[in-house]
Order: C-alpha cells, then structure tokens, then sequence
C-alpha cells in the first residue's frame, strides 16, 4: 500500500496519524511519499501561482522522499524528518511483523493459493534462493531474526498462508537494503514514538 503526505490539510501530527492507520490494517508493506506537483498539471500551475511551487524541485513520485512543492500546514524541516520516521517506524522488524501477522490470521486456511510456475525443481531453487536471502539478511539484526522466527512459526500453523508473507518477507528485505544503502534507515528513529521536530 501507499501513503502519500504533504497535503494542505496535513498538520505535523499526519506522520503518527498514519502509523496508527498502518498499525490497524494487515497491509504489511507501506511505500512513503510526499505529495508532488508534476508540470504541465493544474496543480504545478497552482503551486507556480501561489509561490509554493520550488523550481527544479523533485517533480516525480519515483523520488519518494522529495516534493517541489512547499507545504502549507508544516515546515519542508518538517515534511522531511517525519517522512523519515514514519518510514523508518513502519519498517521497524516488530511493528512490520505485527501487520504481518495479522494478515497471515486473516487468511483462510483454505484459501486458493496460485500454484507457483516453472518446473518443480525451479520451484525448489526459488526457495532456497528466498532461504539464503532470508539467511544472511537476518544474521545481521537481531530483531528482524525474532520477528522471522515469529512469522515462521505462524506459517507452519497455517500453511496456506506461506505464500503471501513469503512474499511479504522478500518486499521487506528489499525496503530494508533500499534504506540502509540509500542511509534513509535509522535504528534511532524506528525507536522514537513520535517524531521530534
């Protein structure tokens, strides 16, 4: 799923707003953005005319954590730092684990699971190639190894689940590598319950 913040309408408080809203779903994995103005659209026309507009600014969502546009209910200081808590939060192993958790007690035991395509010993490569990924991934955080082993357990209660928060799993592993490459993640504010600005 998708948050988008930025709006005029979104105050300082929106960042712990959409944790609450996050932490209520079974939706494990969340992308985070800021609201844009791309050109050509009345909204870039808008911005332009009431100066909020910030020529050369980031005019795409590709660029989550960026906005050519100066927000009305907070400072850009603002917009900036709570994005990077709420990523960071949303992504914490234990927050993560617990929407995921929820959708794996959500599903129905006989729920109709796509078979996988390929040939049965693909099938076997692709999932060892996830436990190898799975491996290293969580020998470098101790709470994320918790978290995984919390997941394991609720799968082998309810196979049929497997397949989703497998695939949840990979889309977590590859948020976590984007944000430690990219130095968005941050240990420190994944711990904070609200953002300090």
């Amino acid at each position: 799923s998708g948050m988008m913040v930025g709006f005029d309408a979104d105050g300082p408080d929106v960042f712990e707003r959409q944790l609450e809203f996050a932490m209520a779903t079974p939706i494990p994995n969340f992308s985070v953005g800021a609201v844009v103005a791309p050109e050509a659209t009345p909204l870039h026309a808008r911005m332009r005319e009431s100066g909020r507009l910030i020529e050369g600014g980031n005019e795409t969502a590709v660029v989550p954590w960026e906005t050519n546009i100066v927000p009305l209910g907070m400072t850009r200081e603002q917009l900036s730092i709570g994005m990077k808590w709420l990523a960071n939060r949303l992504y914490r192993p234990d927050l993560f684990g617990e929407r995921l958790l929820r959708l794996i007690r959500g599903i129905e035991p006989t729920a109709i699971m796509r078979r996988p395509r390929g040939s049965s010993d693909r099938i076997r490569a692709r999932q060892r190639q996830f436990s190898m990924v799975m491996e290293r991934f969580l020998k470098s955080d101790e709470a994320s190894k918790k978290m995984a082993d919390r997941v394991a357990r609720a799968i082998r209660a309810k196979p049929a689940a497997g397949p989703y928060a497998y695939s949840a799993m990979m889309e977590y592993i590859q948020v976590r590598c984007l944000y430690d490459r990219t130095g968005y993640w941050e240990p420190r504010l994944a711990g904070l319950a609200a953002p300090s600005f």
